[in-house]
């Protein structure tokens, strides 16, 4: 037969007591903590609130209402006492054959002995914590009364939240100077070329000797650059005739890229001749031409010519080539 909730709970709080006096441990505080830590109750507080409300409570501490502090005093204190009535209990109960005393598993992988330090360690954790709570939320409810009334409460928390607040900073007034005449601007005067080189500390113009003939020309370190009053002799014929011959080679490709690119484009952009038609096989219309195409074709096709015309004309080494070709043919 199933007994209700209510009665399960007393009856083990019956069997409990009646176990503890046979193993002759009498102490009421202790058969409160035995019970409690059996049932899943670790709260010293809830324990000794639940001994003056709760009937299980209330038989095992027999009309005595047993103080917090004595409840946590007696866990601290005769904690060899508390695990020797849990251990004496869970033989017992194996004894009698009980599969469980409360919550707590007499049958299992683990004994129910290695439990005991573990409910005795959190129990002191939940203690520590409520204490820790109770000191923090010891303050009162109840309110002064000048935040009980409502006008003086209004205005007390607006004279409160004003003080809060950062004082304003006024504004910097200006002069009468400052605030009519506007500030006047200096313009540098206009330097001369001639001032720009004698003046000490300032770039001077950098010539570059000619190159003697058969020399390449000096050249300059990536770092610097064209300084203010270079004269314009750097940038010469010979100058350019001396990078074209060194990089002849990227001329050279780029020029017949061009023309490659520049036949192919005009090529496509050519309308398609129609095919005969044949019998059996569809008529495919032909392609129109695309005058665009043609265009960009002709353009990469100009190009090309330039850049060869370009190494024709400015190659230093061409006069001499055509003065042997001459030679080899007379």
């Amino acid at each position: 037969m199933m007994l209700p909730m209510a009665d399960q709970a007393l009856e083990l709080a019956r069997f409990v007591g009646d176990a503890l006096d046979v193993l002759d441990f009498k102490s009421q505080p202790l058969k409160l903590l035995v019970y409690a830590y059996c049932t899943g109750q670790l709260s010293s507080r809830k324990i000794a609130r639940a001994a003056t409300r709760k009937a299980p409570y209330q038989l095992l501490a027999d009309g005595q209402e047993p103080h917090v502090e004595q409840l946590i005093e007696l866990r601290r204190g005769q904690r060899g006492q508390l695990e020797g009535a849990f251990r004496k209990l869970f033989q017992l109960g194996r004894k009698l054959e009980l599969a469980s005393v409360g919550r707590i598993q007499l049958s299992g992988p683990r004994a129910p002995e290695e439990h005991i330090a573990f409910l005795l360690e959190r129990a002191e954790q939940v203690d520590r914590l409520e204490e820790q709570l109770a000191t923090m939320l010891s303050g009162s409810l109840e309110l002064p009364y000048r935040l009980i009334d409502p006008e003086l409460r209004r205005r007390g928390l607006e004279e409160a939240y004003r003080s809060m607040q950062p004082s304003a900073v006024a504004p910097p007034v200006a002069s009468p100077v400052t605030a009519t005449t506007p500030a006047r601007v200096e313009k540098p005067e206009p330097v001369t070329a001639e001032e720009l080189v004698a003046t000490p500390g300032r770039a001077q113009p950098v010539e570059l000797p000619e190159p003697k003939p058969g020399e390449a020309a000096p050249r300059r370190s990536s770092s610097s650059s064209r300084k203010i009053g270079a004269p314009l002799e750097a940038v010469s014929l010979a100058g350019l005739q001396n990078a074209m011959r060194r990089n002849m080679s990227t001329f050279v490709l780029l020029g017949t890229f061009l023309l490659i690119l520049g036949g192919y484009s005009v090529i496509s952009a050519l309308p398609e001749t129609p095919k005969p038609a044949r019998k059996g096989v569809p008529q495919v219309p032909p392609r129109p031409g695309n005058t665009a195409m043609l265009y960009v074709g002709s353009a990469l096709l100009t190009s090309g010519m330039l850049v060869f015309i370009g190494l024709v004309a400015l190659d230093p080494a061409a006069p001499r080539r055509r003065r042997r070709k001459r030679k080899t043919r007379l």
